[in-house]
C-alpha cells in the first residue's frame, strides 16, 4: 500500500538507504566507466568491427547518390540490405558532413543507445523508482557484454530498441496519465519509425497498443490498424518503386530455412547467465503477485513480445544483437521489482534486491574490463598497412568484410555483399554468374578475402582459376589473402 496522502496511481519514490546507496553508486560509477571505454574501442578503430558496418554507411552514400538501396541480388551491385530505410535516412546526414565514414553510423547508434537509456530511466521514475535504480537500470542497459558491440556499431540495432521499446514506455505513460486521444496517434506513428528502423519491431508496437486495450478498447484498435494500414502502404509503395528489391531484401533473412537452435540456447544460456541479476529479480516478479502488480501491463507484454523476436537467432548470420530488445524489459521489470522491494520497507528484502542490482553492475564492470571484444594495437596498425598497400592500385576490388576500407579506397564500382551473397546462395538463391564473368575477365585489380570467406564455391573456383595470391595479412578478427590477376 502507498504511504498515506499519497494517491495509488501515484509514484512513490523507492531509493536505497545511504549505506546501500553508495555501494550501488560505486557499481553504476564502475559499469558506465567500463561501458565508455568499450564505446572508445569503436570510434577509436575506423575499419568494420561487426559484421556489415561499412555496408550501411555504403547505404547511406548511395541514397545521397540517388542510387537504388535495394538489389534482388542478381546482378551488380550485390547489396544484400536487408534492413528497411530509416536508419539509413538517419545516418545520410552525418555521411553527406563527415564522408563515408563509420563514426557517422557509430554516432547514431550511440544515439539510439543513450536513448534507450534515458527511456528506461524516464520510466522508471514515473514508476517510483528513486534516482540510485534509475541510474542503475540506464547503465544497466548499456554495460551487457554480450550487446554492448550491436549498441554501438554502424548497424540499426539501438536506433531500432530505442523506438521499439519506447513505444511500450510510451503506451504506459498515455495509459497511467490519462493523455489524450492524440497520444494514440503520435504511438502509433513512432510504431511506424521503430518498424521501418528494423523490420522485427512490429510485434512491439502490436504489444504497445494491446497494453491500452482495458483503458482505450476501440480507439487503441484504430489506432493498431491506421497504423498497419500506412505501413502496409509505404512498403507497397517502397517495393514498386523498388521493383520488387525492398520486399525480396527485407524478408530474404526470414526465407533462409537453415537454422541453428543450438546457438540459440548458448547465447540465451550465456546471456542469462551473464545477466543473473535481472534474472533473478525478473524471475522474482513473476513468482510474486505483489510484485507482478508493481510492474506495468506494457512492460510484461514487451517482455513476451521481445521473447519471440528472440527466438530468431536460431537463423543463418542472426546473433545476440536479437536479445535487445528482451534486455530491456529484463532490466526494466528487474529494477521495478527491485524499486518495489524497497517501498515495501523491509530492510533485510531492501538490503537484499540493492545487493543484487550492486552486484549485477560490478559484475558487468569486470565482464566488460576483461571479455569485452577490443581490437590491438597490431590490429589497426596491420589494417592501415593494407589500405596504404591497395590505395596505389588502380581498378575496382573486392574486399570481404572490410567495406568501410573499400569505401576510403574510393573504388564504388562492382561491390559485393560477400557475407550475404554466400547465405543466399547457401540457400538457393542468389545469381553469381556476372560475378564469376567479371572475375573470369581479371576485372578485379586486386580480390582480399578472409581465410574463412562466406564467398560461394562456384565464385571461389574462379578467383582460383584467375588470380594468384600475392600476400596475407593478419586483421584482427581473420587472415585476409590477397589476390592479383594472374598473367594471361
Amino acid at each position: 500500500m502507498p504511504p498515506a496522502g499519497v494517491a495509488p496511481g501515484d509514484a512513490v519514490e523507492a531509493a536505497p538507504g545511504r549505506g546501500l546507496g553508495l555501494v550501488l553508486a560505486v557499481a553504476v560509477l564502475a559499469a558506465a566507466v567500463m561501458a565508455i571505454v568499450a564505446l572508445s574501442v569503436h570510434f577509436g578503430y575506423p575499419y568494420d568491427i561487426e559484421p556489415g558496418e561499412g555496408d550501411r554507411i555504403y547505404t547511406a552514400l548511395r541514397l545521397l547518390r540517388g542510387e537504388p538501396l535495394y538489389s534482388k541480388g542478381s546482378d551488380f551491385p550485390y547489396l544484400y540490405n536487408v534492413y528497411p530505410p530509416v536508419y539509413a535516412l538517419a545516418v545520410a546526414p552525418l555521411v553527406a558532413t563527415l564522408g563515408p565514414v563509420l563514426a557517422a553510423g557509430r554516432l547514431v547508434s550511440l544515439l539510439g543507445t543513450l536513448g534507450a537509456s534515458v527511456v528506461l530511466a524516464r520510466w522508471l521514475r514515473d514508476r517510483g523508482a528513486g534516482p540510485p535504480l534509475q541510474a542503475a537500470g540506464a547503465v544497466g542497459f548499456a554495460a551487457c557484454v554480450m550487446l554492448v558491440p550491436y549498441q554501438l556499431s554502424c548497424r540499426p540495432d539501438a536506433l531500432a530498441a530505442w523506438a521499439g521499446c519506447g513505444t511500450l514506455a510510451y503506451a504506459d505513460a498515455i495509459r497511467r496519465r490519462n493523455l489524450g486521444h492524440g497520444h494514440l496517434t503520435l504511438l502509433a506513428g513512432l510504431g511506424l519509425v521503430a518498424s521501418f528502423t528494423r523490420q522485427s519491431m512490429p510485434l512491439l508496437v502490436v504489444a504497445a497498443l494491446a497494453s491500452l486495450w482495458p483503458s482505450r478498447r476501440w480507439r487503441a484498435a484504430a489506432a493498431l490498424a491506421g497504423c498497419g494500414c500506412v505501413g502496409l502502404a509505404l512498403v507497397l509503395m517502397l517495393d514498386h518503386v523498388t521493383a520488387g528489391a525492398f520486399w525480396a531484401s527485407i524478408t530474404s533473412t526470414v526465407s533462409w530455412s537453415r537454422r541453428a537452435p543450438e546457438k540459440w540456447a548458448f547465447l540465451v544460456f550465456y546471456f542469462l547467465l551473464s545477466q543473473w541479476g535481472w534474472t533473478l529479480l525478473v524471475m522474482g516478479g513473476v513468482t510474486t503477485a505483489a510484485m507482478r502488480r508493481a510492474v506495468p501491463p506494457a512492460a510484461w507484454l514487451g517482455l513476451l513480445a521481445a521473447s519471440y523476436e528472440a527466438l530468431g537467432i536460431t537463423r543463418a548470420g542472426a546473433a545476440a544483437n536479437y536479445l535487445l530488445p528482451f534486455h530491456f524489459f529484463m532490466v526494466t521489470i528487474g529494477a521495478l521489482v527491485a524499486a518495489e522491494t524497497i517501498r515495501r520497507g523491509s530492510r533485510r528484502w531492501s538490503m537484499v534486491a540493492t545487493v543484487v542490482v550492486a552486484a549485477q553492475l560490478a559484475h558487468d564492470a569486470v565482464q566488460l574490463r576483461f571479455e569485452a571484444r577490443a581490437v590491438p594495437p597490431w590490429g589497426l596498425a596491420a589494417a592501415r598497412s593494407l589500405e596504404a598497400a591497395l590505395r596505389p592500385i588502380p581498378g575496382p576490388m573486392l574486399l570481404d568484410r572490410q567495406t568501410e576500407m573499400w569505401l576510403r579506397l574510393g573504388r564504388l564500382d562492382h561491390f559485393v555483399e560477400v557475407a550475404g551473397l554466400g547465405l543466399d546462395v547457401l540457400h538457393g538463391g542468389g545469381h553469381t554468374e556476372p560475378l564469376q564473368a567479371f572475375i573470369r575477365a581479371g576485372g578485379y585489380s586486386r580480390i582480399v578475402l578472409r581465410r574463412h570467406t562466406l564467398l560461394p564455391g562456384r565464385v571461389l573456383d574462379a578467383v582460383r582459376v584467375g588470380y594468384r595470391e600475392t600476400g596475407r595479412v593478419r586483421l584482427f578478427d581473420d587472415e585476409y589473402v590477397i589476390l592479383a590477376p594472374a598473367p594471361r
